[in-house]
């Protein structure tokens, strides 16, 4: 199967949501068995936005309200380990970070208090070139992002955008999905 037809099942998918807003997680379940070769194929890359899609309110982390593209993954880890555990992930794929925000250390120096929030830009110029190239909008949103931090109820999650919604929000061809994909597949090792 071709990283199209990865696609097309992929939008499948959000049309049988788009189609049934009442959509469960058992009506999700019976989805995963009717498109099996989208798993086995895309493993990581599109299993995080299915679950994003079928995140309900009680899923998205204390205090934040659903937005489209946006995913959020739980992690098990203080905001300060799960950012030292992807940067050394990132590193360790061979790319380079290049900044590591932490927002509320900014936002003490600035006489103001913010939760534990660390940001983390990243990237390859062998990878995200060719995507600027045929798409040069989608540098609005490259490098790509990662965002470490903590909800109202104490808990550390990681939240990044989703590579079908980038693929989809600036047009960029099927074949640079998985790259798009590498904030998904970088939070989903951190946080098991």
């Amino acid at each position: 199967m071709s990283a199209t037809a990865t696609l097309a099942t992929a939008a499948e998918l959000r049309q049988r949501r788009n189609a049934s807003p009442n959509l469960t997680t058992t009506n999700l379940a019976q989805i995963d068995e009717s498109c099996n070769d989208f798993y086995d194929l895309s493993g990581w890359v599109w299993v995080g936005r299915l679950q994003a899609m079928a995140q309900s309110p009680d899923a998205l982390p204390a205090g934040v309200k659903p937005v489209d593209g946006v995913v959020h993954r739980p992690s098990h880890r203080s905001v300060e380990i799960t950012v030292a555990d992807l940067s050394a992930a990132i590193e360790g794929a061979g790319a380079k970070i290049f900044a590591s925000i932490d927002q509320a250390a900014e936002a003490k120096e600035a006489g103001l208090e913010l939760r534990p929030t660390c940001l983390i830009v990243f990237g390859n110029a062998r990878a995200g070139t060719p995507i600027m190239e045929v798409a040069p909008p989608a540098a609005l949103d490259l490098p790509l992002k990662l965002l470490v931090w903590q909800a109202e109820d104490g808990k550390t999650w990681i939240t990044y955008l989703s590579a079908e919604w980038l693929c989809t929000r600036y047009g960029i061809p099927e074949n640079f999905a998985a790259v798009l994909s590498a904030p998904e597949n970088l939070a989903r090792r951190v946080s098991s």
